[in-house]
């Protein structure tokens, strides 16, 4: 369920390499994983710069099982946030960002 600011990535095979998004460092995933691997993460800020992140809206719901989304229940007018927006949501809470 995303309140405010969340992004999630699934990866599956083939896999490819992943750059961090916050310093100058890449992991080959074909390398660590098989063909029968899967993988969603779930995050508030995305982690890497070379690979496609998903979006929830504020207030939308995603189910996943076995790293596939097997439910969702969207808003009628879906809002994303920027992530500045997120981060000043989290700092108005009191979250350390």
């Amino acid at each position: 369920y995303a309140g405010s600011l969340l992004f999630y990535l699934t990866r599956k095979a083939p896999f490819g390499e992943a750059k961090l998004a916050d310093d100058d460092m890449a992991i080959n995933f074909g390398d660590v994983t098989t063909d029968t691997d899967k993988v969603t993460i779930l995050v508030t800020v995305p982690l890497t710069e070379n690979e496609k992140w998903q979006q929830l809206a504020v207030n939308e719901c995603l189910i996943f099982q076995d790293g596939d989304v097997i439910y969702k229940d969207s808003p009628s007018q879906r809002k994303f946030l920027t992530v500045e927006e997120g981060i000043a949501i989290a700092r108005e809470v009191g979250a350390s960002v």
